[in-house]
């Protein structure tokens, strides 16, 4: 590992990834079939299978790929398509009441940036991300409650508090999964977003129409720079991050650089639009407002935190690296909190018979296995991610064409054994 701060990068994607993420432009060369075969279930996970049959069509190389990964991208397209279509139609008019009830929201990521894109339907969602003032977070939750939105029962925290002080938001759901919310009172990495606060995203942003209602959405500058931060949440969690990268692209490629620069600037992020933008593709990098952003030095706390959350170093295979992304004093209380979390958590961890031996032994497992070299993902939520179906890895040509399934292939050691999850 280098001693530089671990950036993030494009490299660990293959050619049928980065074209799936940026198209067919100088630096992503056209996939192999192989390529595609390799990566479809990766495209299919991400949901990213519109982008990559729409930068297909847009070169007329759409029947140029194996019919079995066609189908399996198509079949993808039309989940992804009528599930975001649902989400948005169930969710959306919940921030109307959050509205009626004097919440203010400003939404954010994937239906935010769907806007920017030539066709909307190429940015899929799996959730309306929205952020409401840390003050309000609490009474926005009330109410999300009493429309039937809760957390997954299983996302446990070791303390009540740990919602608003330790975490940027939570996930909200219906008991049928039709409306999906995800609420923030921060934007994530807390410490790297620490100037842009509700306040700002608010003052900045636009009020649009999305599927028929009247909503506050990010500004692009600050779509932009969310989207960068977002990068460096998933490649903690070791994501490929094929929707972040295209939003970064589509993003950065519509603004003034002057005043994209003088906000990011404001906001202390113009060093990580630097760094993302630069790991562009040369195909589709904004020349001009890369040469605006010029290279402004990385901040030695943010450099730290970076190192800290490799998700190859001792720190960031062990659940504790997720102080790495608190502010100092909520870091101190999320580690404390959680080598004496509450009486409730571990019973609802270990049942009845819970005892804070049982949970140190466990947190000492923890540290053993991450000292080994173990990947120890987060045990304060259950996974969000979703292994792909069945349908979705396409059956690569044998010796008789189309005779054996093609499985899954391993993860490499660069990306990771598995994907971790957020607390």
């Amino acid at each position: 590992m280098s001693r530089r701060a671990p950036l993030p990068s494009a490299d660990a994607l293959g050619t049928a990834a980065r074209f799936a993420a940026f198209g067919a432009v100088a630096g992503v060369p056209l996939p192999s079939q192989d390529a595609w075969f390799d990566a479809t279930p990766d495209i299919v996970v991400e949901r990213a299978s519109g982008m990559a049959l729409q930068r297909l069509r847009d070169i007329g190389a759409d029947g140029d790929v194996p019919a079995d990964v066609r189908d399996a991208l198509m079949a993808a397209r039309r989940h992804d398509s009528m599930r975001a279509l649902g989400i948005a139609g169930m969710t959306l008019p919940f921030l109307k009441v959050l509205r009626d009830r004097g919440i203010r929201s400003v939404l954010i990521k994937g239906l935010a940036v769907a806007r920017h894109y030539p066709v909307r339907e190429m940015r899929s969602f799996g959730d309306v991300d929205i952020v409401v003032p840390p003050g309000q977070f609490h009474a926005a939750l009330r109410i999300a409650h009493e429309h039937g939105l809760h957390p997954p029962a299983s996302d446990l925290q070791p303390h009540r508090s740990f919602d608003l002080q330790c975490r940027e938001g939570l996930n909200l759901a219906d008991e049928h999964g039709l409306v999906r919310l995800d609420l923030h009172h921060h934007v994530g990495p807390w410490a790297f977003a620490s100037h842009l606060g509700f306040e700002r995203l608010h003052a900045f942003a636009e009020t649009i129409e999305v599927h028929g209602h009247r909503v506050r959405v990010a500004s692009p500058t600050h779509s932009l720079a969310i989207a960068a931060l977002h990068l460096i949440s998933e490649q903690w969690q070791k994501k490929l991050s094929l929707a972040t990268w295209s939003d970064v692209a589509v993003v950065a490629n519509s603004l003034d650089p002057g005043a994209t620069v003088e906000e990011l600037r404001a906001i202390h992020l113009d060093w990580l639009l630097a760094a993302v933008v630069g790991a562009l593709p040369a195909g589709v990098q904004p020349s001009q407002l890369l040469t605006t952003l010029g290279a402004p030095p990385i901040p030695r706390t943010a450099a730290l935190r970076l190192r800290l959350l490799d998700a190859d170093s001792l720190v960031g295979r062990h659940p504790a690296s997720w102080a790495v992304r608190l502010p100092v004093p909520n870091a101190v209380w999320f580690l404390g909190g959680s080598a004496v979390p509450s009486r409730e958590y571990l019973v609802g961890r270990f049942g009845d018979d819970a005892s804070y031996r049982m949970w140190w032994s466990q947190a000492f497992r923890w540290a053993t296995r991450a000292v080994r070299g173990d990947d120890v993902s987060s045990p304060y939520s259950p996974g969000r991610t979703s292994p792909a179906p069945a349908s979705a890895a396409p059956r690569r040509p044998g010796p008789v064409a189309g005779a054996a399934a093609t499985p899954r292939r391993r993860r490499s050691p660069a990306r990771g054994a598995r994907r971790r999850q957020c607390p």
